[in-house]
């Protein structure tokens, strides 16, 4: 008898602290998503990266490339980056310098270009 009762106690913690849990993780995105504004650098749920130009009641507009402009569901939003607020710090010849290289990527180059660093 004692060892169900100790069962049913352990459950029962169990299930508070996972409700718990549950509630302070949707406050905590609730109010990421209500941080939104114009300026800031966002990621959304499907891994697209773009800077926020427009807030609408239940939609966000985010610019993904130059002049590319799309619109989200607040609710995509699993990321701020950068809040419009914030400066970004940048070094010369990082990446966030420049908008033709991602990750060190040169985009300026075609897929298939050969790098004249590379030959032997």
């Amino acid at each position: 008898m004692e060892g169900q009762l100790f069962f049913l106690l352990l459950m029962g913690a169990l299930l508070v602290w996972m409700i718990t849990r549950t509630r302070k993780q949707q406050k905590n995105q609730q109010q990421l998503q209500n941080s939104v504004a114009p300026g800031s650098e966002v990621m959304t749920t499907s891994g697209t990266y773009g800077r926020v130009v427009g807030v609408e009641d239940d939609a966000v507009q985010l610019e993904i490339a130059p002049g590319v402009v799309t619109r989200w569901s607040r609710r995509a939003v699993a990321r701020v980056l950068t809040n419009a607020d914030t400066p970004v710090e940048t070094t010369p010849g990082s990446a966030a310098t420049t908008e033709d290289s991602v990750g060190g990527i040169d985009l300026t180059k075609p897929a298939g270009a050969e790098d004249d660093t590379r030959r032997s």
